[in-house]
């Protein structure tokens, strides 16, 4: 298993013998390791809390018209233009990392705004 694994890259760099002696030293090492029982410990505690206020905080904007307009239907506009804008304005700051121009990327993700809009106004 070892050898199908690693003879294609092995194969150039190392002559019969050699490799033959690398296997069975990696079979060896590998039957002496005991695999260790996986447990959640208090660090992956503190990453799910973590990340479930970042989920938070991340929509916490979008909910505002919620709370401020009356109309159902005006607060979900409201909401959608403002998801349009996070993103236009994510894909405007993105843009210095890729090869695309500034109104292009922000466009880009701007339309991913209004797809999801399209897509949860399609079902309700």
């Amino acid at each position: 298993m070892i050898s199908g694994a690693l003879d294609d890259e092995l194969l150039e760099l190392a002559e019969p013998e050699t490799r033959d002696a690398f296997y069975r030293h990696v079979a060896a090492q590998a039957r002496l390791e005991q695999p260790q029982r996986r447990r959640l410990g208090r660090d992956d505690l503190i990453v799910a809390v973590l990340t479930l206020g970042l989920m938070f905080l991340a929509t916490l904007p979008l909910s505002i018209p919620l709370y401020f307009l009356d109309d159902p239907d005006t607060a979900v506009f409201a909401m959608n233009v403002m998801g349009f804008a996070f993103l236009f304005i994510i894909g405007w700051l993105w843009a210095d990392y890729t090869t695309l121009g500034r109104i292009k990327l922000g466009l880009a993700l701007g339309c991913i705004a209004l797809v999801l809009a399209a897509v949860a106004n399609m079902f309700g």
